[in-house]
């Protein structure tokens, strides 16, 4: 997710790194595919491509499916991550690789693919009250649709207090973590934003969240500060992580042209 979809409102750091007697650290969504049928399951195992035609395909007969015997219990939940996730790779298109933006993405209008995830977000909080996550994915939906100072002023806070939601119910929700991490890292320091606490937050998300999506965030802290070998290893981690995944490969792309640019 890029700056202008995290300049969110902080006037405060709300989340300091694990220490001794915080509890473990732990990715929610991996825990969710070990229950999904296989036509859930496709929802999550497509998102390290940015196989955008995957992802809807699933989505789309999740929908179907709605109402019927076939519907799953939490399909609610993973057609809010899906269309969150549709959301992600169409921002990372439409911000850094417009001319490549696949058809599938390319026909929603900007904010059409968070307003179909928080419907189903909303509901399925609405039916399932005290589940961890949701309130997470309601709150990175709002994100995503943040776009300048604005936007951040009104929006921002929405999605602080959904994302807070998520870490009172479960303070070792990785995702929930890793949202405000990012938050550090876009935010400016008046709002929030700290570099160096963004890294310390992501080095130890990693540990229970081995995810690409964390691997290079951590990356690009890294490039921020101009500390290349560091960056380099963790952009090979997310390489490794997600095969072929095209905001990987821009960011390993850049760093080497950054490299053959030194003197």
């Amino acid at each position: 997710m890029l700056a202008t979809a995290l300049a969110l409102s902080l006037a405060t750091p709300f989340l300091a790194s694990a220490g001794a007697g915080e509890p473990a650290i732990h990715d929610p969504l991996a825990a969710l595919a070990r229950d999904l049928d296989a036509t859930a399951a496709e929802v999550l195992a497509a998102f390290p491509a940015y196989d955008a035609a995957r992802i809807a395909s699933a989505t789309a007969a999740l929908e179907a499916r709605a109402g019927t015997p076939a519907a799953g219990p939490m399909d609610g939940y993973v057609l809010a991550q899906g269309y969150l996730e549709l959301a992600v790779i169409r921002r990372f298109y439409e911000t850094e690789a417009p001319g490549t933006m696949p058809e599938s993405l390319g026909r929603y209008e900007p904010d059409a693919l968070s307003e179909a995830g928080l419907g189903h977000a909303r509901a399925f909080a609405a039916s399932h009250a005290g589940h961890s996550d949701i309130a997470r994915v309601e709150g990175e939906l709002i994100s995503l649709q943040i776009r300048g100072m604005t936007g951040g002023m009104t929006k921002g806070p929405k999605a602080r207090a959904a994302i807070e939601r998520a870490l009172e119910a479960d303070p070792g929700n990785g995702w929930a973590r890793f949202a405000v991490a990012r938050m550090h890292f876009h935010n400016p320091p008046f709002a929030g934003g700290d570099l160096d606490l963004a890294l310390a937050e992501l080095r130890e998300i990693a540990r229970g969240v081995p995810s690409f999506r964390v691997s290079l965030y951590i990356a690009r802290c890294y490039m921020r500060k101009r500390m290349d070998p560091q960056a380099a290893y963790w952009l090979e981690k997310a390489r490794e992580q997600a095969p072929g995944n095209p905001e990987v490969e821009r960011l390993r792309a850049g760093m080497r042209t950054r490299e053959g640019d030194r003197p």
